[in-house]
């Protein structure tokens, strides 16, 4: 109901004042570009906290990787030493 009011309004002011139609067409283009800027930022902002997960992620496993070789080459360090 109340946007039935807004659009009969905007009726009536455009009737009465024909320059309004580029006004409100303005308005309309400048809220079209506010919620398209806004898209893009929050797209933006999701990749770019996906993509520094998964990089931090993938540091994590190769740290972890290689963490777990150093300890396989001291337990064979320690075998090797305990053999000889």
């Amino acid at each position: 109901m109340q946007l039935a009011i807004l659009l009969v309004l905007i009726l009536i002011a455009v009737i009465l004042a024909p320059w309004l139609f580029g006004v409100i067409v303005a308005a309309v283009a400048l809220y079209g570009i506010w919620v398209a800027v806004v898209a893009v930022l929050i797209v933006a902002a999701l990749l770019v906290s996906s993509l520094y997960a998964s990089l931090k992620k993938f540091r994590s496993k190769s740290r972890l990787e290689t963490q777990i070789a150093e300890g396989n080459r001291i337990i064979a360090e320690k075998e090797r030493a305990r053999q000889a």
